[in-house]
C-alpha cells in the first residue's frame, strides 16, 4: 500500500468526491518490489478498502483501472575504501603496542542521504591473508555518522592497542560500512588490505607487506578453592569463600572480573542468575593468590538442588592462551524452603509537619500473624508517596535491616529510624512502610506487607516576601531552602533576588532559583553568572504567576556557619554590569550588558563627555536580564564613554 486517504464526510446518493494527495514511493518499498534500479510499475485505486460500507451486491467495482509508469532511480550508494595506512613503532610488534591508523572512504555513487543511510561502522581486523574473512579477529571499530553526497571523502584516524595473541605473521584488514547499513549493492570495495609505514621511514612511504607479531606471555588464573555451604535457607544470606592463583608466565597488569552464578547444571548458561560480579584491579604476579569471601541471597521461591558457579576472569579481559579450562569451580548447595510466616504493618507514626530537606523520625511496627515463625533477615523499606498506596512512582526514603533477625507467632517489633526528607515542594505528602520490602521471608500473604502514617506530612519551606529581608542561617557546605510566592499584580515583572553574608570576601556561596520545584546545584533556572564570592545576586528576568524555590549552598573558607540575609525586590529598568568594559579604537567590540527589563529593539550606545555617541550596529536579545552589543571602534578617540540604554518609550538607563 503506497497511501491511505480516510474518508469521513458523507456521499450522498448519485454524487461524487475527488481527492488530489501527493505520495511517495519510499526506497524501502521500492526494494520490496524489486525495483531498487528502477523498472516498470503499475498502480491502481480501491475505495472502501476496509469494506467499511454496505453496498450489498455492488462491491464489485470499487477497484479501478491500473495505471503503468517507468520507475527511475538515482544509482545506489558506493562506498570506496581508498586509502588504509598504519604506522608500526617497531618492525616486530607486541602486544599492547600502540599503532595509528588512518583511513580514507569515498562514496563514488549516489548521496547516503538519498537512501536514507546516515551512520554506519567502519571496522579492522588482524587477519593471516589480506582477504577478509570469517576466521579473521576482529580488532575494533569506528562509527561514522552523517550523509555522505557523491564524490565527498572523509577521513578516520585513531591509534588502538593490539591484544594479546599467539604471535606470527598477519595482514590488517579494514572494511567500511561493515554491518551493510548503507544501501550498495557493489561492496567489493568496501575492504581492503592496509598498508604499512615502518618506523624511522621519513618519506613516509606505505608498503604491502605485512606485520610480525610476537607471541604474547600468558597468565593462568586458576581457581584453587572455592567453599560452598552444603545447605542454605532460600531468601536468607549466606558466606562462600575462594582463592585464585596464578600459575602463568607473566603477571596479571589488567583488570578482570570475577562472577557467581546460580546454575542447573555444570556449566555458565545464558538463563543462570549472576550473583555477583566484582572487579580485580590490583596486579597478580606469577605464583601469587587472592583470597576472598561474600555474603548472597537468592530469591525465597528458589529452592531445590542447585550448583554455584565461580569463574575467574568471566570477562577474558586477561590473555591465558585458551588454559581457561581451570577458570570454573562448583559447588553444590541445597536451598531450604521456609514455613510460611505473615508479616504487616501494625502502626506507623512520624511528625505531622516537616522543613524539605531536613532529618526526621519516624517509628513503625511489625507483627507477625502467621502460623510458623519469620526466621532469619529482612529488609524494611521507608517511602514517600502522594497517596497511601504502594506503587513505582513512591520514592525510596530508606531500606533497612529488621533489628532482631526473626519473629516469633504473634510477636511483634518495634523500630525507630531517622531519614532525611528529600527537597520537595510544599505540599502534602503519606509516609508509607514495606516489611520484607526484598521479598526474602516466605509469606502466606505477601499482599499486606505494606502499612502508612494515616495522616499526611505536610511539608514546608520557609517563605521570602518580596521586599521583606529574611535572616537565616547558612550552613557550612549544606543547602538552605526556601520560596517566593509571586502575586498576580508582579507577573510579568523582573526580579532581583540579594544574598548577603557578614564575611563575604572569605566565603564562596551558591545561589539558585527554579520555578515550580526546589533546584539542586546541577539543575536550576537562574543562577548568578559572575565568578565566585560570599554575596550572590540572581535575576528573574520575568515573572511568572505561582512559587519559585531557591536553594543557597554555603561554602564559608574557614569551615563554619554563616549567617545570610536573603532578599527579593521588584526592579526597573537598569543597567548593571557592562562585559567587557574597554576595548581597542581598530575594530569591532562586543560587550555583554546585564541589567533587568531589557526589550528588543533598544538603543545601546555610548556617549561621553566631549566625546562623539556611537550607536550600536548589533544587538542579541537574549532575555530581560541579557544583552550583547557590538561597536565599530575604528578611529573612535580615546576616553572613557558611558554605555547607555534607551527603550522605544524613552527609558533610559546607564
Amino acid at each position: 500500500m503506497l497511501h491511505e486517504q480516510t474518508r469521513s464526510q458523507p456521499v450522498p446518493a448519485n454524487s461524487s468526491y475527488q481527492y488530489t494527495v501527493p505520495f511517495t514511493l519510499t526506497v524501502a518499498q521500492a526494494q520490496t518490489l524489486g525495483l531498487e534500479n528502477g523498472g516498470e510499475v503499475e498502480w491502481q485505486l480501491t475505495t472502501d478498502f476496509g469494506k467499511d460500507i454496505f453496498e450489498n451486491h455492488g462491491e464489485n467495482n470499487n477497484v479501478g483501472p491500473r495505471y503503468s509508469a517507468y520507475l527511475s532511480v538515482e544509482p545506489p550508494v558506493d562506498l570506496v575504501l581508498t586509502d588504509a595506512v598504519i604506522e608500526i613503532p617497531s618492525d616486530t610488534l607486541k602486544a599492547e603496542d600502540t599503532v595509528s591508523l588512518q583511513w580514507t572512504v569515498t562514496n563514488v555513487g549516489t548521496s547516503t542521504g538519498y537512501w536514507g543511510n546516515d551512520a554506519w561502522v567502519d571496522a579492522w581486523y588482524l587477519s593471516q591473508d589480506s582477504v577478509l574473512s570469517a576466521g579473521d579477529e576482529r580488532l575494533s571499530q569506528r562509527p561514522r555518522s552523517g550523509a555522505l553526497d557523491q564524490g565527498e571523502s572523509y577521513t578516520g584516524k585513531v591509534d588502538f592497542v593490539l591484544p594479546p595473541g599467539e604471535g606470527g605473521t598477519y595482514y590488517l584488514v579494514l572494511v567500511t560500512d561493515e554491518q551493510e547499513q548503507a544501501f550498495e549493492l557493489n561492496r567489493t570495495n568496501n575492504a581492503r588490505r592496509i598498508n604499512v609505514v615502518r618506523p624511522g621511514d621519513t618519506t613516509q612511504t606505505p608498503e604491502e607487506v605485512p606485520i610480525e607479531i610476537e607471541p604474547a606471555v600468558p597468565s593462568d588464573l586458576v581457581v584453587i578453592n572455592w567453599q560452598v555451604p552444603a545447605t542454605a535457607t532460600a531468601g536468607q544470606p549466606f558466606w562462600v569463600y575462594w582463592t585464585v592463583a596464578n600459575q602463568g608466565d607473566t603477571t596479571v597488569e589488567v583488570s578482570y572480573r570475577d562472577a557467581i552464578y546460580l546454575s542447573t547444571d555444570f556449566e555458565v548458561n545464558q538463563g543462570d542468575a549472576r550473583l555477583l560480579y566484582p572487579s580485580r584491579r590490583d596486579p597478580l604476579p606469577v605464583g601469587a593468590s587472592y583470597t576472598d569471601s561474600a555474603q548472597l541471597t537468592v530469591s525465597s521461591s528458589q529452592t531445590g538442588n542447585f550448583l554455584l558457579l565461580f569463574q575467574v576472569n568471566d570477562n577474558g579481559t586477561v590473555y591465558e592462551a585458551g588454559a581457561t579450562e581451570n577458570n570454573l569451580a562448583l559447588g553444590l548447595i541445597f536451598l531450604e524452603s521456609q514455613p510460611p510466616s505473615d508479616l504487616i504493618v501494625t502502626a506507623v507514626t512520624g511528625p505531622d509537619t516537616l522543613e524539605a530537606h531536613t532529618d526526621f523520625g519516624v517509628s513503625y511496627t511489625v507483627k507477625n500473624t502467621g502460623d510458623n515463625p519469620a526466621n532469619g533477615r529482612w529488609k524494611q523499606a521507608l517511602y514517600l508517596s502522594r497517596d497511601t498506596l504502594r506503587d513505582p512512582q513512591d520514592l525510596l526514603l530508606g531500606l533497612f535491616d529488621n533489628s532482631i533477625g526473626g519473629l516469633q507467632v504473634g510477636q511483634v517489633d518495634s523500630t525507630d529510624q531517622t531519614v532525611n526528607f528529600p527537597a520537595l515542594p510544599v505540599g502534602a505528602y503519606y509516609l508509607l512502610t514495606e516489611t520484607d520490602a526484598n521479598g526474602q521471608i516466605t509469606e502466606a500473604n505477601e499482599e499486606n506487607n505494606v502499612g502508612y502514617l494515616p495522616t499526611p506530612v505536610w511539608v514546608t519551606v520557609p517563605e521570602l516576601a518580596f521586599s521583606t529581608p529574611l535572616s537565616q542561617a547558612l550552613p557550612a557546605l549544606g543547602p538552605r531552602y526556601f520560596r517566593v510566592e509571586v502575586p498576580d499584580s508582579l507577573v510579568g515583572e523582573t526580579a532581583r533576588l540579594t544574598l548577603k553574608t557578614a564575611d563575604s570576601t572569605q566565603a564562596t556561596n551558591e545561589l539558585y532559583v527554579q520555578y515550580g520545584a526546589l533546584p539542586e546545584r546541577f539543575r536550576y533556572d537562574f543562577t548568578d553568572p559572575s565568578p565566585p564570592g560570599g554575596n550572590r545576586t540572581v535575576i528573574v528576568p520575568e515573572l511568572a504567576t505561582g512559587t519559585y524555590y531557591g536553594l543557597a549552598y554555603g561554602q564559608e573558607n574557614g569551615g563554619g556557619d554563616q549567617t545570610m540575609e536573603l532578599e527579593i525586590v521588584a526592579v526597573p529598568f537598569d543597567l548593571y554590569t557592562v562585559n567587557t568594559n574597554e576595548g581597542g579604537n581598530t575594530g569591532i567590540v562586543t560587550v555583554r550588558l546585564d541589567g533587568t527589563k531589557f526589550e528588543p529593539g533598544m538603543e545601546v550606545r555610548f556617549e561621553g563627555d566631549s566625546l562623539p555617541t556611537l550607536i550600536s550596529h548589533y544587538q542579541e536579545y537574549r532575555d530581560p536580564a541579557h544583552l550583547y552589543a557590538s561597536f565599530d571602534l575604528q578611529g573612535m578617540p580615546l576616553g572613557s564613554y558611558d554605555v547607555v540604554l534607551e527603550k522605544t518609550d524613552g527609558a533610559l538607563a546607564r
